[in-house]
């Protein structure tokens, strides 16, 4: 109600539909469609109008607030509107139809990235958001690429995401270049050369390939092992053969450095490093000065 300054007549009237309004200007059209959502009868119907006219997803303690709600109502709203929730704090609904799309939206952004930067190994997520979804906020979208990357259809890692089947690798020049790499890696077998006897080998810059490995090691085709050193996965699969096979046959379940090293004709210098990196694949565990094979 609105009296005068006496208080004792009542020179108006109305309903308030959003007590929390932002003090900035708002776009017009946007506005309009968000208070014609919070006019209608019930919760669930406010929801729906709601999550039809945004761009950016509905702040679910926001929406509760205005509406006034006790959890288990807003719960009741949430569910009779459809309502996909992204993430925790905040907790942000959209609809299906918009996730979906946003979804799409996000594999095609992903695809002409790929396809622009045929060798870089993945899209920054300041530059997906932007492209994807500028209106909706870091924290939503990142919860959409996190069920994605869970269910295989995108990568993501360090704030980046790729599309699970890119190969930053795959292209003519390069393809020779692996093709002469795994052929050198092969006929080395467990004494793999550094980069630069394998650079001398291939006919290639020490530099350009150790750039060209650390992109395959992200592919997982190599593995890094200590900093001079690749071997193809196969390699490091028989590796972890040898370790298991050693460690099986001991008393106590361990293998030292020693009998790893006899165990696959390599020298302490290179056994130790590789016997880290099955540390870091989850295949060893250090105990010590020895190891024990991970079940």
């Amino acid at each position: 109600m609105l009296r005068d300054v006496s208080a004792r007549r009542t020179l108006g009237g109305g309903t308030v539909l959003d007590p929390f309004a932002a003090p900035r200007r708002r776009a017009i059209p946007a506005r309009l469609a968000e208070l014609a959502a919070l006019e209608r009868a019930t919760p669930e119907e406010a929801l729906a109008g709601l999550l039809d006219a945004t761009r950016s997803g509905v702040d679910l303690e926001r929406f509760a607030r205005v509406m006034n709600l006790t959890p288990e109502r807003a719960l009741q709203a949430r569910e009779a509107a459809k309502a996909v929730v992204l993430g925790k704090e905040p907790a942000v609904a959209v609809s299906r139809p918009f996730l979906e799309a946003l979804q799409s939206k996000i594999l095609q952004s992903l695809r002409a990235f790929h396809a622009e930067n045929p060798q870089a190994p993945a899209m920054a997520y300041a530059a997906l958001h932007a492209a994807a979804a500028p209106a909706l906020s870091a924290a939503s979208l990142q919860a959409v690429l996190r069920e994605m990357a869970a269910r295989g259809a995108i990568l993501v890692a360090n704030d980046t995401a790729r599309l699970a089947g890119h190969d930053e690798t795959s292209n003519p020049a390069d393809q020779a270049t692996w093709d002469k790499v795994r052929a050198e890696l092969a006929r080395a077998g467990a004494v793999a050369p550094t980069i630069a006897e394998l650079a001398a080998a291939i006919g290639a810059k020490d530099a350009a390939l150790r750039d060209f490995l650390h992109r395959k090691a992200k592919g997982g085709e190599v593995v890094k092992v200590g900093t001079d050193r690749f071997y193809l996965r196969a390699t490091m699969d028989q590796f972890a053969q040898a370790a298991r096979a050693v460690a099986g046959a001991a008393a106590n379940g361990f293998l030292t450095p020693a009998q790893f090293r006899d165990a696959t004709g390599t020298t302490r210098a290179i056994a130790i490093p590789v016997l880290e990196a099955l540390d870091r694949m989850g295949v060893t565990q250090r105990v010590g000065d020895n190891r024990r094979v991970k079940p």
